[in-house]
């Protein structure tokens, strides 16, 4: 049975905000706030933290279905 690969902090930071950040928080209440690349402050909500983890997972799920491998 094939482990389920969790995505880290600094991934879904990654994500939201379209590059590397400079910084990154999560929050107690599952909000997050990052320092974009460019310097900018985000502040994103437990539930569009969530919704980029589920998105980033069903995209790796369907991957794996296809018979791709990974390294």
């Amino acid at each position: 049975m094939a482990r389920k690969k969790r995505m880290t902090i600094k991934t879904i930071a990654k994500k939201l905000v379209k590059g590397k950040p400079l910084a990154y928080q999560l929050r107690k209440d599952g909000a997050l706030i990052v320092i974009g690349p460019e310097g900018r402050k985000f502040h994103f909500s437990a539930a569009q933290v969530q919704s980029a983890r589920e998105s980033e997972s069903g995209a790796e799920s369907k991957e794996n279905a296809s018979g791709a491998t990974q390294p």
